[in-house]
Parts: C-alpha cells; structure tokens; sequence
C-alpha cells in the first residue's frame, strides 16, 4: 500500500508568539473533541462486536482485535495494607524489639486486568 502524502504544512519562519499561542490552543481542542469522539464511536464498537471472532470488515478498513492480560498493583488493597501497618506502628516501639516483618508482603494487593487493542488496516482500493 502506498504511503499517504504528507500534509502541506505552512512556513512558520515569521510566526508571531501570539498567533503559535491561539494555533496550539485551536490543535488542543480540537484533538480534545476529536478523543472524546473517538472513545464514544469504539465503546459503541466494543459493545456490538462477536466475542468469538478477531477480525472485522468495514466498507474501508479491516479491524483485527487482539487482548492480553496484566498484572496490576491493586491500589486500594495496598492502602488498606499501609493503612494495617500504619495502624501497628503506632503502637510498636524499639523496645518491643525487632518487628515482625522484615519487608511488607503484597500478596493479595494484585490484580488481573484485561486490555483489548484494535488495529485498523486501510483496505486496498478496487
């Protein structure tokens, strides 16, 4: 497939400060309205898709959908463990001797999450 052309882009040789300021701030919200959009249209997708199949055609691009699992830090379970610790060392002193833990454990403070990516592919023009 050929490569697209690259966008014609203005000389900025003579660009005053002020105008690169309202230029950006324009590219900013539009690329703001353009990912809001953007996640709107792929939880529609998501939504609509067979769960058996991983690829799809539309009348211009064809999607393969993949997923892959992480492991996660659980963030609310390692601050309900900091919180148990917090709470023990409030109490415990020097002179109670040496601690009962040499380092904290996070077993538990995991978590599983599942990421779903979609690739686009421009289908080839008849």
């Amino acid at each position: 497939m050929p490569a697209k052309p690259k966008k014609e882009r203005p000389s900025l040789a003579n660009a005053t400060v002020p105008y690169l300021i309202d230029e950006v701030g324009d590219l900013r919200a539009k690329a703001n309205d353009i990912k809001d959009d953007l996640a709107y249209f792929e939880e529609a997708l998501k939504a609509r898709l067979d769960k058996d199949k991983d690829s799809f055609k539309g009348e211009k691009y064809l999607m393969t959908r993949s997923s892959q699992s992480q492991n996660r830090l659980d963030t609310d379970a390692v601050r309900a463990l900091l919180a148990k610790l917090h709470t023990f060392l409030d109490v415990w002193t020097p002179e109670d001797g040496e601690p009962p833990f040499n380092r904290v454990e996070l077993e538990g403070c995991e978590k599983t999450i599942s990421m779903i990516q979609m690739r686009f592919a421009e289908l080839p023009k008849d």
